[in-house]
């Protein structure tokens, strides 16, 4: 049994290619076995992908197309995160607690104090904008970004950054 399904993933790889369809936006499968019985071409995936022990699907021939598409859904995550980001720091005040020594997080709707910065935020600084947080690689890209890339070097062997 295992030799058969593993012939049969081999000929479903060899067999199908899956193709970027401009005008409907999706994908079609395109078969390319000398079979009469099998469709040319199909919108749905070969009967066998996704079930157990079969790959999930075939890999897209990879075109101007797929690689926009790729594009599209990576800016589309990046927009994601930027926005469940912005509702974070919207729903949350971040209020200095001088026992402590450190930030304390004030949830505003059920008015609970947390010790820990929210989870979604991760490795992002609470203020982006907030320029005495900023590391030597912030201020490098800062420069970078304002078109001074001949000072970079110097900042980065003296340590420039803008902690107070």
């Amino acid at each position: 049994m295992w030799k058969a399904r593993v012939k049969v993933i081999a000929l479903l790889k060899d067999q199908y290619r899956k193709i970027f369809d401009r005008r409907r936006r999706k994908f079609y499968y395109a078969n390319h076995s000398k079979s009469k019985v099998l469709p040319r071409q199909s919108w749905r995936k070969p009967r066998y992908t996704g079930k157990r022990g079969f790959p999930r699907d075939i890999a897209a021939v990879f075109t101007s197309d797929v690689a926009a598409v790729r594009i599209q859904r990576m800016w589309r995550n990046v927009l994601v995160k930027r926005f469940l980001w912005a509702l974070v720091r919207s729903s949350h005040d971040q209020v200095w607690d001088p026992v402590q020594g450190k930030h304390t997080y004030f949830q505003r709707e059920r008015e609970v104090m947390f010790d820990d910065k929210p989870a979604l935020l991760g490795s992002q600084p609470w203020d982006p904008h907030f320029v005495p947080d900023w590391t030597v690689d912030r201020v490098c890209i800062f420069f970078r970004r304002m078109g001074l890339k001949q000072y970079l070097r110097r900042l980065r062997d003296y340590e420039v950054n803008t902690h107070i």
